[in-house]
């Protein structure tokens, strides 16, 4: 995910910088990252994964920038829904086989036909699904096309639900960080 902040007005007499880019820097590591983090944590919520996220923020004279990527050994599943396809929110991922690990043996899981699974997750960001099949029973295959993953598009839904609340840390910081800056008197 990556939220951009710009909004750096001019101003009449120069601050000190470094004592409002110190504010800012504080600001996201106490607000910012938290409040970015449970909102990817809630996605997650019920998922039996090894999957943690991660904030990291950069600061430019024109631009704050806050990134939150997935960590842990099944990160990848998350890049699989959330940023499927060739390019960054590609399009749909291609059907493809699964076939038995073990030869010999079929795979055996709940099936009640098509559209009888309820995913914990949908496109366009939805989350908070049970991920059960609903009227199924036993089945056994030696081989089943999975109809492909369309993407979940999480990060964009989620910088835009926090966009609004991320320039409110940023302002605050600045105002913050310029009274600092003048009672220092610099």
């Amino acid at each position: 995910m990556r939220v951009i902040v710009r909004e750096v007005r001019t101003l009449s007499k120069r601050p000190d910088w470094s004592v409002i880019v110190k504010e800012i820097e504080g600001k996201m590591d106490r607000e910012a990252k938290p409040l970015a983090i449970a909102e990817f944590d809630k996605v997650i919520k019920g998922w039996s994964l090894d999957l943690k996220f991660k904030a990291t923020k950069r600061i430019r004279s024109d631009e704050v920038v806050l990134y939150v990527h997935p960590t842990g050994k099944d990160a990848f599943i998350w890049k699989i829904l959330s940023i499927t396809g060739s390019g960054l929110y590609g399009p749909k991922h291609a059907k493809y086989e699964i076939k038995p690990k073990a030869t010999g043996y079929p795979l055996r899981f709940q099936w009640g036909g098509p559209g009888s699974y309820n995913p914990k997750t949908k496109p366009v960001a939805q989350y908070g699904g049970p991920g059960t099949v609903s009227g199924g029973t036993e089945r056994r295959f030696m081989s089943v096309m999975h109809p492909g993953i369309e993407p979940r598009l999480f990060e964009p839904e989620i910088g835009k639900r926090l966009l609004p609340r991320f320039r409110q840390i940023v302002r605050n910081a600045i105002r913050i960080g310029k009274r600092k800056a003048r009672a220092a008197g610099v």
